[in-house]
């Protein structure tokens, strides 16, 4: 039996892609996008995160009942107010994806909430690439309002602190990062985890 992770987008900036590439680690399976294509055939478990992929585990369960188990992985999104999404069209869409994703979650077998769900540690150990520089702050994630990376930013180069902000790279890139940096920053006015 394969298992199956239905994400929107494979994006290395996007935290959803990240907890999905874990998830496919642990549960021995495989990330998949609506792009993609689904073939349900002998998938035992389906996990999903937010809409529209919480429409496909809705679908494959009405199609193969007790025979798939889907779980619904709750991100969370954060409200849907200026403070996080200035521009009034991007709201009006975050309204749309907030009420189609509550609504496609109905009927899971279990949902799990990222807050709630221990996050194992990626690398154990440090890693060290030879790319050469030192002593910097590293911020990883995605750049949208609600995320103040403008912000981060200016300030960074106000307290001249060199900043790393790597986009789209490789785990093993990202590894070398994080082992390496001074300072592991963010600025978001919302998350949908805690980091401890």
């Amino acid at each position: 039996m394969k298992n199956l992770i239905l994400i929107p987008n494979k994006n290395e900036m996007c935290g959803m892609y990240q907890l999905a590439k874990d998830l496919a680690k642990e549960f021995d399976g495989n990330v998949i996008t609506r792009g993609d294509g689904i073939d349900y055939t002998n998938v035992g478990t389906i996990i999903t995160f937010m809409y529209p992929m919480h429409y496909y585990g809705k679908q494959a369960k009405k199609l193969f009942g007790e025979e798939i188990k889907w779980i619904c992985y709750n991100q969370g999104i954060p409200p849907i107010i200026k403070t996080y999404f200035p521009n009034f069209w991007r709201r009006q869409a975050m309204r749309y994806i907030k009420w189609r994703n509550n609504a496609t979650m109905q009927g899971a077998d279990e949902y799990w909430d990222v807050t709630e769900r221990e996050q194992k540690p990626r690398w154990t150990k440090k890693a060290d690439l030879g790319l050469g520089f030192s002593d910097y702050a590293l911020y990883l994630g995605r750049t949208t309002d609600y995320k103040n990376f403008e912000w981060l930013q200016k300030t960074m180069k106000e307290l001249n602190i060199p900043l790393y902000h790597p986009e789209n790279v490789s785990d093993k890139v990202i590894h070398h990062y994080l082992s390496n940096a001074k300072l592991l920053v963010t600025a978001s006015i919302w998350e949908g985890l805690v980091v401890a």
